[in-house]
């Protein structure tokens, strides 16, 4: 059985209209949906802490009952079936179906969830015009089932680096970009829009802000992306090596860098 979403976006096809819907991998608190269905989006998301999918099934209720969101209440996994989520105690954004990812700094609680693959997952609702990917240790699993698939427009990824961008480039990404979310907060989003409808929005800290051709950077050749993550990662590893013994002063140099998402485009 088909999700409304996805009627939705096969009755456009038929009336000629081009796609308008975008995966939200990583739901969390849905800042990101929320941006993504104001700029006129339908949106696919996913989301395996039972906490946030109720809290979202609540706050989205009119856009899942429009079908112009489907909230599915799953992990992505290697393997589809029961497996442990490990709901981390610092920050439910770091909560991840690997432990050595969840249970960073203070540990994670565990629960027993359902888990789809990411193959599954796009057989099921199919390919987005946009791919947003925050599945904390699973990112580069979700791009690599692409290779059985028609491929995004666009897609942002966090977790993968310089071979997030080879494998993409292999399957004929060909415009990268890397933003700092650091500074998310100071985005700005052009008039007249670029991508959907124009909206006056304030990207709240820890969301992934814009994307497509309302980037707030330039695109760049895999090169010149290549050279860019490198530097980046090598200004980290510095700080790692500069305190090693004070956890405080290496992450406060840590935030001063920032962190990143990178992007690709057809």
């Amino acid at each position: 059985m088909y999700a409304a979403v996805i009627l939705r976006q096969v009755e456009r096809q038929e009336a000629g209209q081009a796609m308008a819907i975008i995966f939200d991998l990583g739901l969390h608190s849905g800042d990101d949906t929320e941006f993504y269905l104001k700029k006129g989006f339908d949106v696919v998301a996913v989301e395996a802490n039972p906490h946030l999918v109720a809290a979202a099934e609540q706050k989205f209720s009119n856009e899942v009952r429009m079908g112009r969101l489907t909230i599915v209440p799953y992990a992505i996994a290697p393997e589809a079936g029961k497996v442990r989520f490990y709901l981390n105690r610092t920050n439910t954004a770091w909560s991840s179906v690997y432990e050595s990812w969840g249970s960073r700094k203070r540990g994670a609680d565990i629960v027993e969830v359902i888990a789809i693959t990411p193959r599954m997952l796009f057989e099921q609702y199919g390919i987005p015009y946009y791919l947003k990917i925050d599945l904390e240790g699973m990112d580069e699993a979700v791009m690599r089932a692409l290779e059985y698939f028609d491929k995004p427009q666009y897609i942002s990824f966090e977790g993968v680096g310089v071979p997030g961008f080879n494998l993409l480039a292999g399957y004929g990404y060909r415009k990268f970009a890397i933003v700092n979310q650091a500074r998310v907060h100071t985005q700005k989003l052009p008039c007249p829009a670029k991508e959907g409808d124009y909206v006056d929005h304030v990207f709240m800290q820890g969301s992934s802000g814009s994307f497509g051709q309302e980037l707030p950077v330039s695109w760049m050749s895999l090169e010149e992306a290549t050279a860019e993550r490198n530097r980046i990662d090598c200004l980290r590893r510095s700080v790692a090596d500069r305190f090693p013994n004070s956890e405080s002063k290496r992450h406060e140099a840590m935030k001063a860098i920032g962190w990143f998402d990178m992007h690709a485009s057809l």
